[in-house]
Order: C-alpha cells, then structure tokens, then sequence
C-alpha cells in the first residue's frame, strides 16, 4: 500500500474500503470487530464529504486501524493495509 497523495485519492481508497468490508461482513456475519469498522469507516466517509477535514476530536473517536490488525489482517491482508493506510491520513490531514 503506498500513502495517499490527496483527498480525491483518500475518497476512492475509501469507497474500495467500505465495499471491501462489506464483503467481509457478509463473508463473516455477527463479528462485532467487523461491524465496528463498518461503523467508523461510514462516519469518515459522513465527516469528510466535500473534502472537510474531520475535527481532532471526532478523528479521535475511530480505531479502525488499530481493531484492522486484530480482526481484518488475517481475512484480507490487502484490505488490512488499506485500512492502515487510511487511518494513517486521517491521523496525519492538515
């Protein structure tokens, strides 16, 4: 996974992202890991409509990157680094 240039990157990583999980909720149903990430990833894509940066405070909310290695790495490596990846712009957008 290479990191994200811009916002219009991080949106289609995002879009892959949501789609990508999805699948592993159907794939895995009644996983609470799963379905937290679900959760988060619905939230960024809400906070980040127009291109907005989400307040600290809400950025500080999700753990989808840290809860990915616990429960995403081993169903879907390619989608696990995803996850970091985005979590890693989220944590680093000015």
């Amino acid at each position: 996974m290479t990191d994200i240039a811009n916002f219009a990157e991080f949106d289609a990583r995002l879009a892959r992202a949501r789609a990508g999980m999805n699948r592993l909720n159907l794939e895995n149903p009644g996983d609470a890991f799963l379905q937290s990430i679900s959760r988060q990833l619905t939230f960024v894509y809400d906070w980040t409509r127009g291109g907005k940066r989400p307040p600290e405070d809400e950025i500080k909310k999700v753990s989808f990157g840290v809860m990915a290695s616990r429960s995403v790495d081993e169903l879907d490596p390619e989608l696990a680094g995803e996850l970091y990846v985005l979590a890693n712009y989220l944590d680093n957008w000015k």
